[in-house]
């Protein structure tokens, strides 16, 4: 039913820009109703900062900036699991996710995506 009816909307709104945020708050949604425990709020929080946290790091491409980005989301995900029970089916792969977009970026040698909407659309 949630998938049926977000196309029907994603089908009314022409705007692109519009769309994809539509689609963010979706994913967005259908993640934290995915959750058991803590509130709705903080843990969209969670994964918007996991997001940002792993855009900032691949802009800024560096060795040092690397290892402490992939520690704070390993550190992050150990957190949640912490403060989680049970710990919701998602959550590790987003955190894992972000940990090998964070180093593909650094190996590659390119910055990666420039649109943090994109970004957070990809992640989510």
């Amino acid at each position: 039913m949630f998938l049926a009816a977000l196309w029907c909307v994603c089908q009314l709104v022409r705007h692109n820009l519009a769309r994809k945020v539509l689609l963010l708050a979706a994913s967005y949604f259908l993640y934290s109703s995915l959750f058991a425990a803590g509130s709705k709020l903080s843990n969209v929080l969670l994964l918007a900062g996991v997001t940002a946290g792993s855009f900032a790091v691949t802009r800024l491409a560096h060795r040092g900036v690397l290892i402490a980005g992939v520690w704070i989301a390993a550190g992050g995900l150990a957190a949640a699991k912490g403060w989680m029970n049970p710990v919701p089916v998602g959550l590790s792969f987003y955190f894992l996710q972000a940990i090998a977009w964070m180093t593909e970026s650094y190996r590659s040698g390119k910055p990666g995506e420039d649109s943090l909407l994109n970004f957070a659309l990809y992640m989510g």
